[in-house]
């Protein structure tokens, strides 16, 4: 079968430099499954017919200069298959709902009947899709709950009260429970109070996580989870599929975890995609430099999202504070000199004094980017109190409830999909148009106020 494979591989047209069609589309193409594929490209990377490029995929002849290597022409189908993949990332699909009907995604996607099929077949030999009949194509439950019961896992205080400091955190509480209840799950949430390891149920308990061990599924969020590590390794010792909000950079995913079935990680608002969507967006309304202003600049996520800013091609005025890392040490540094009542406010006076600062010298450019807004609301609020002149087009991260109030644009998280995506992976683990060990990153999109 490898040499058949090898052969067949070979024989097709080619030249140096130029990219073979994916594992995936490979593996359709020829009716077998993707580890054989990979086992004969394998095998002709050790005879030096092709090499690899490390997140680009396998190329004829001998390796180079990156440089060297053209552009190749994508099959319609693979170039189909990343267009699935963004509408799935982006939550347009429901998971285990039917897709839209075949016409449908042709409208959709300007494309022919004959691919599209194409497309959907293979995912539904990968066990992605499944068809009922001649019908719709669907995501499938492939488990069935003998105990209904799922756990919810958020920080706590030493009481066993869950404090929300992110609209993000509440919406994302709010939406587990309507997903849990659509799919007849019952959901117990337990609050988990790191600097002592105890997990406390809703009416302050003291619970161990033995007492969960026959459930159906775990959804975890690591928000504001100093040491993430160890609440994950509290689980090993289960056999449920988990789902994890991975709010922390993401090399520090546990690369023991990573690549088991049972495990899938979800990235709402770290990495790069956040702020190259904001670029694109901004390039496409003709601005052409412009601000980046951030007083959290010593986190992974600001540090992100001017990486992503930048490779859209945006000219950028870096205007950054790396003292503070989040909203979280303002409040914590306002703590130790204000009552819990006047922290807040503390805080929000602090953060306005270091943006009015990183303005103070600020060029001028087409347009402003607020790190989140909590910023946007700061540089708003300097400019009705006269202490600015008016600012240029303002946008922002998070798209809050404050953001809808002052009007201003802002980059919305997909919390729906993740909630949607968390339950998905307990019913169905493993059944997902990411690629197997591949970070669950949901994008987003721009809301215009």
């Amino acid at each position: 079968m490898q040499e058949k494979l090898q052969k067949w591989l070979t024989s097709a047209a080619h030249s140096n430099g130029e990219k073979l069609p994916s594992i995936r589309v490979l593996a359709a193409k020829a009716g077998v499954s993707p580890a054989s594929i990979y086992k004969a490209l394998s095998a002709l990377e050790k005879q030096k017919r092709i090499y690899p490029v490390q997140g680009k995929g396998f190329f004829w002849g001998k390796e180079g200069p990156l440089s060297e290597i053209p552009q190749s022409k994508k099959f319609l189908t693979e170039t189909l298959e990343e267009k699935i993949i963004a509408d799935w990332k982006a939550g347009n699909y429901i998971p285990e709902k039917d897709l839209p009907s075949i016409k449908e995604l042709c409208e959709h996607y300007s494309s022919t009947r004959g691919t599209i099929t194409r497309v959907l077949e293979s995912l539904q030999k990968q066990g992605t899709l499944a068809r009922r009949g001649k019908g719709r194509f669907f995501f499938p439950r492939i488990r069935q709950a003998k105990n209904p019961e799922i756990i919810l896992i958020m920080r706590a205080d030493l009481n066993g009260t869950f404090q929300s400091f992110s609209e993000q955190e509440l919406s994302f509480l709010k939406e587990v429970y309507k997903e849990s209840e659509q799919r007849n799950l019952f959901l117990t949430t337990l609050g988990y109070y790191e600097p002592s390891g105890i997990f406390f149920d809703k009416t302050g308990s003291i619970r161990k996580l033995s007492d969960f061990g026959k459930c159906f599924g775990a959804v975890i969020s690591t928000m504001l989870i100093q040491k993430p590590r160890s609440l994950l390794a509290l689980f090993a010792e289960f056999s449920f599929p988990i789902s994890v909000w991975w709010e922390h950079p993401l090399s520090e995913i546990p690369r023991s975890l990573k690549n088991k079935r049972r495990w899938a990680f979800f990235n709402l608002a770290f990495g790069t995609f956040p702020g190259k969507a904001v670029g694109n967006f901004l390039k496409a309304r003709g601005i052409k430099k412009a601000a980046f202003i951030s007083p959290y600049h010593s986190s992974s996520w600001s540090k992100d999202r001017l990486t992503g800013l930048i490779s859209s091609g945006l000219s950028i005025v870096k205007a950054t504070d790396a003292t503070h890392a989040s909203p979280w040490d303002f409040l914590q540094q306002a703590l130790k000199t204000n009552f819990a009542q006047t922290a807040t406010l503390s805080a929000q006076k602090e953060l306005t004094r270091i943006v009015q600062k990183l303005l103070e010298r600020l060029p001028p450019t087409d347009a402003w980017i607020c790190v989140n807004d909590l910023v946007g609301e700061a540089v708003l609020s300097l400019y009705h109190e006269g202490k600015i002149t008016r600012p240029p087009y303002l946008i922002s991260f998070d798209n809050s409830i404050k953001s809808y109030m002052l009007r201003l644009d802002s980059f919305a998280f997909n919390v729906n999909a993740l909630a949607e995506q968390s339950l998905y992976h307990i019913v169905s683990p493993g059944v997902t148009l990411y690629n197997k060990g591949d970070f669950r990153e949901l994008s987003g999109k721009v809301i215009i106020k």
